[in-house]
């Protein structure tokens, strides 16, 4: 068996070439996405913060809000929901 080589392009664009390339064999193809590839598709979970930019749009539209006073009791809700979403994802 030959050595290994790494063929960058899309899919198609590898498949074709390896098709052209070894015409009368039957191939076997490994591909490994990139990680930005690996995203691109994802649906990701609601409130999922994808990169600096969506970061800075979520704080101003939460600090666009309005306003409304944070109590001892606000805090002890907040913690009981983080709390609550945490023991979910475990």
């Amino acid at each position: 068996m030959g050595e290994a080589q790494i063929i960058e392009g899309t899919t198609e664009e590898i498949m074709a070439r390896l098709r052209d390339a070894y015409p009368e064999q039957n191939l076997r193809v490994t591909v490994e996405p990139q990680e930005e590839d690996l995203l691109q598709g994802m649906l990701l979970p609601p409130g999922t913060i994808r990169d600096e930019a969506h970061l800075i749009a979520l704080l101003k539209e939460g600090l666009s809000g309005a306003r409304h006073a944070v109590t001892d009791e606000t805090w002890k809700q907040r913690k009981a929901e983080v709390r609550r979403r945490a023991g979910a994802l475990a």
